[in-house]
């Protein structure tokens, strides 16, 4: 899913749909940057305690904002807030730390 963000701006966001302890689970991610030795981890861990839905990962070598829930509890309403956290806060990190719009 490619989400506006503001004029000029885009943040690309997956789905998945998986099985986790025998549980059906919903799940979008976003990439932000590679990982590199000038990122403060420890703030991105604090991010973490301001954000409802998502989180920031290292997933497959990468920065990533992502959030799950299980799909027993999925609403349209859900399901739009944790694609749009995700896209945003992807988004933001992404420009703070690369400038660039990549993802």
């Amino acid at each position: 899913i490619t989400v506006p963000i503001e004029p000029n701006r885009f943040q690309n966001v997956t789905g998945y749909l998986v099985v986790r302890q025998g549980k059906h689970v919903v799940e979008f991610m976003s990439k932000v940057c590679d990982l590199r030795p000038d990122i403060d981890y420890k703030a991105l861990l604090e991010l973490n305690q301001d954000l409802f839905y998502s989180k920031v990962i290292i997933f497959e070598g990468m920065l990533r904002v992502a959030a799950a829930a299980l799909f027993e509890h999925m609403t349209e309403e859900v399901i739009r807030d944790m694609i749009l956290e995700v896209a945003e806060s992807a988004d933001q990190l992404e420009f703070k730390l690369v400038g660039a719009d990549i993802y």
